[in-house]
């Protein structure tokens, strides 16, 4: 079952994690660090779609291989498949994570 990812303007009313005020922007994780993608704020639809087919949807594991442009990720997926993307650091800082 894939869940696409949800697009919070300027609200977290929806976001999945009950503590949003404990999730950190993806960008914000040191280098080593992990957590689980909760949510996408003000993000368009084609970055939308392209974040969800690259594993990027509530509930994946990441980790931060490398801090900076681009901000290279490790994600895990459900399923357990693992890969690593490189994101734009504005795309990065878009995404909110629950950290571990």
């Amino acid at each position: 079952m894939t869940m696409p990812i949800r697009n919070h303007a300027d609200s977290n009313a929806d976001c999945p994690v009950a503590e949003i005020a404990e999730a950190t922007r993806l960008s914000d994780l040191e280098t080593g660090q992990s957590g689980v993608v909760c949510c996408c704020r003000q993000v368009d639809e084609a970055n939308a779609e392209m974040l969800c087919a690259m594993g990027l949807r509530p509930s994946a594991r990441v980790s931060v291989a490398r801090r900076g442009q681009p901000c290279i990720v490790e994600v895990t997926a459900a399923g357990g498949c693992t890969s690593r993307i490189g994101l734009a650091r504005d795309v990065a800082e878009k995404l909110l994570v629950q950290t571990s």
